[in-house]
């Protein structure tokens, strides 16, 4: 976007601790099914979790950050596997992926971040408040479950403003806490 690189970089010239973060709609259509990018129903466009497409994703997300960097001297300071996994768009890309295809996902990124040394820090969930109560995806939350498994990929839990109380954050706590979250 040729607007937006030299906008953030006035923004990051005005305050240098200012923070990003990064976040793809959708993974590209050969990983999902169907293999589109925008365009399914409520029940496709689902991520498949195959090793080859953990792989591929983690790189794109090394090469979005690297491309960040060539452009702004640093890279985001965070960065979510995918924005709300839980949602599938029919008019604009997107894909949906259930809290453990989100934590596998997150794990792959992770490896593939500190591989080439990226310091961003994986945000799990990214989702409205209200999807933070477990789903039919399993017994817990997509910001929940990779804490719960003892996962070290992630380092906080995103929530968008909308859908649901506020107090719902509030079952991260115990993470937070616990210095796992």
């Amino acid at each position: 976007m040729t607007y937006v690189d030299p906008a953030l970089n006035l923004i990051y010239a005005a305050n240098p601790a200012t923070k990003t973060m990064r976040t793809p709609w959708s993974a590209p259509p050969y990983m999902k099914s169907p293999a589109v990018i925008a365009g399914g129903t409520s029940t496709t466009l689902y991520f498949q979790n195959t090793a080859a497409n953990l792989a591929a994703f983690a790189q794109y997300h090394v090469k979005d950050q690297q491309d960040f960097y060539s452009k702004h001297g640093r890279y985001s300071d965070f960065a979510s596997v995918s924005n709300e996994p839980n949602f599938n768009p029919v008019t604009y890309p997107g894909m949906q992926m259930n809290p453990s295809d989100m934590l596998a996902a997150g794990v792959a990124i992770r490896a593939a971040f500190d591989a080439v040394n990226i310091p961003t820090v994986l945000v799990a969930g990214d989702v409205s408040w209200d999807s933070t109560i477990p789903r039919s995806g399993g017994p817990f939350s997509y910001t929940t479950l990779p804490f719960v498994q003892g996962s070290k990929a992630f380092g906080g839990a995103g929530y968008h403003m909308y859908g649901g109380p506020a107090s719902q954050m509030l079952e991260m706590a115990a993470y937070a806490r616990a210095g796992s979250a």
